[in-house]
């Protein structure tokens, strides 16, 4: 009987100490909340906010095109080279066309004799010696002939190759003694009329924002330190295949001398998007969830509470937001990660 009860006072001793034990740890977490955390506050920014935009494109010319002899044959002279520049008209190649102009003199002699055939079938018929049927047959064979004519006129004039505008021979792929083909490309030509551009690639969310007509400044990478005004001088109508990209061309402001430059010269395009905006460093963000988040506002002497807000954008190490009250001036912009919910702060510079 004795031992029965020394085994229960001994159990009954055990559960009080892990008990108290259990009380002490409880008593010791609750003495820890109350101390106050150490924070930073820092002030919320209200004004402009400069959000630049710069991507990199591709000087080209806004009108290029590929030329092409309409006839075939032996190429009998090249008269340009590439990258010089040639004016309307200009023939700038030719071939051999010994063969179209034997035919042209071969149709102009058939249009002669339909026309002497045609004259006599006429005083013919006027006499009443034919019917009106050979007239009829005389005055369609001097119509073939005709056709023959202008059909090897053409082919004739089209043995020289002539620049179809003001502009450069950006590539040549010719040599004489080649034989080419009707609509084989032997020149790579550029048009000056309308001028160059750059092109650049923006992602869909930042192109939407900027129409035809928004300034820029453009940058070639071989001349770092001379910008140019530039703006936006027209918009892809659909995204890149596979990719959320749109392409914009960039026309230089007028006063610039860069026509001449050649294609393909790099470049950097800057868009200032300057906003006025309500910032906070995002730092100071908490609970965030997409655009979503929250900040800690200082309240009452040493405590603290939660404004949920939308992030607009990012610019480096600050968040543009909205809904943030027009009358927080400060928020916790350090420490506010372990902060629980009743926990004291207390400010530190």
């Amino acid at each position: 009987m004795n031992a029965r009860f020394g085994h229960l006072g001994t159990l009954t001793l055990a559960v009080c100490l892990a008990a108290c034990r259990v009380a002490a740890a409880g008593t010791g977490d609750s003495e820890a909340r109350t101390e106050a955390v150490a924070v930073q506050l820092g002030p919320v920014a209200r004004g402009p906010l400069e959000r630049p935009l710069v991507v990199g494109g591709t000087w080209k010319a806004k009108e290029t095109s590929d030329l092409s002899f309409k006839v075939g044959g032996v190429v009998a002279a090249v008269l340009v080279e590439q990258g010089q520049r040639v004016r309307r008209g200009d023939a700038i190649a030719r071939v051999d066309g010994t063969g179209y102009f034997a035919g042209l003199s071969q149709a102009k002699a058939g249009l002669a004799k339909a026309d002497r055939d045609e004259q006599r079938l006429r005083a013919l018929r006027a006499n009443g010696a034919v019917p009106e049927q050979a007239l009829d047959d005389g005055s369609t064979a001097r119509a073939v002939a005709s056709a023959l004519v202008d059909s090897a006129s053409s082919d004739a004039s089209r043995t020289t190759l002539r620049a179809p505008d003001d502009g450069w021979i950006q590539r040549r792929s010719v040599e004489v003694g080649e034989v080419v083909a009707p609509g084989r490309a032997v020149f790579r030509f550029e048009g000056a009329r309308r001028g160059k551009v750059a092109s650049v690639a923006v992602v869909d969310r930042d192109a939407l924002a900027l129409p035809v007509r928004t300034p820029c400044t453009l940058v070639f990478d071989a001349e770092p330190s001379t910008p140019h005004a530039c703006h936006v001088v027209e918009a892809a109508r659909a995204t890149r295949p596979g990719a959320a990209l749109l392409e914009l061309e960039i026309g230089i402001d007028r006063g610039a001398d860069v026509a001449d430059y050649p294609e393909g010269l790099t470049v950097k395009v800057s868009f200032d998007r300057t906003k006025l905006a309500t910032s906070v460093p995002l730092s100071s963000l908490v609970d965030e969830n997409g655009d979503q988040a929250a900040v800690l506002v200082p309240s009452g002497p040493d405590g603290f509470r939660r404004i949920p807000l939308t992030v607009d954008f990012i610019v480096g190490d600050r968040a543009a937001v909205s809904h943030l009250p027009i009358d927080v001036a400060s928020i916790i912009v350090r420490g506010a990660a372990r902060l629980r919910e009743g926990d004291r702060i207390r400010s530190i510079p």
